[in-house]
């Protein structure tokens, strides 16, 4: 079975559980669906990214085992967001629970070569490459199109999967939080305890 790298994050609670209880509960509603997680990182918190206020993001990754493609596995994951009360919401905007792929077995699926004029790499990509679409229509994008400038996902990643590589940047998660990521929000995301235990 493959393996898969997930984030999860939360900023809000819901009528019975707090965004720590949230996040327990996607990882909790993924193993009952089958999907085997093997490792869960630590509790990261973090300022949220969007417009005006919002709470910290709680964050954590985790890393499992499927039986499902990666359409399948999107689509159990929006019926768990669903289920602890995810509804269309403001882009960026606070979430009970926000589960993304990062990682699905080194699969590569809606990245496109991005030169510029006499082949200069394009403002924005890494090593010549770019996901396809923006804001909130994009396609299903393997690995996940914006992990690389996200501290909030590559420091639960660094945390649980120390061999990983990106498979088109060939960078692990700390050298892309280096070259992507700005040094203020490496500060500001810190490192909490162990929330689930596989």
């Amino acid at each position: 079975m493959p393996n898969v790298l997930l984030s999860l994050g939360s900023n809000t609670s819901s009528i019975t559980l707090n965004s720590v209880g949230l996040l327990t509960f996607g990882v909790d509603e993924l193993m009952q669906a089958g999907q085997m997680p093997l490792i869960v990182s630590s509790l990261y918190r973090s300022p949220a990214v969007g417009p005006g206020y919002q709470p910290d993001f709680y964050n954590a990754a985790a890393l499992i085992k499927t039986s499902l493609s990666p359409l399948k596995l999107l689509k159990l994951i929006k019926q768990i967001e669903h289920a602890a009360g995810r509804r269309g919401a403001l882009f960026w905007g606070p979430r009970p629970l926000d589960i993304d792929i990062i990682d699905y077995n080194g699969q590569v699926l809606n990245w496109r070569r991005s030169h510029g004029p006499g082949g200069v790499v394009a403002p924005g990509a890494i090593a010549g490459w770019r996901p396809l679409g923006r804001g909130k229509v994009r396609p299903l994008t393997l690995p996940h199109g914006e992990m690389q400038r996200r501290v909030f996902v590559l420091k639960p990643v660094a945390e649980i999967a120390h061999k990983w590589r990106h498979p088109l940047f060939k960078l692990d998660a700390n050298h892309l939080m280096a070259l992507c990521c700005s040094p203020l929000a490496i500060r500001a995301t810190e490192k909490l305890e162990k929330f689930w235990q596989v």
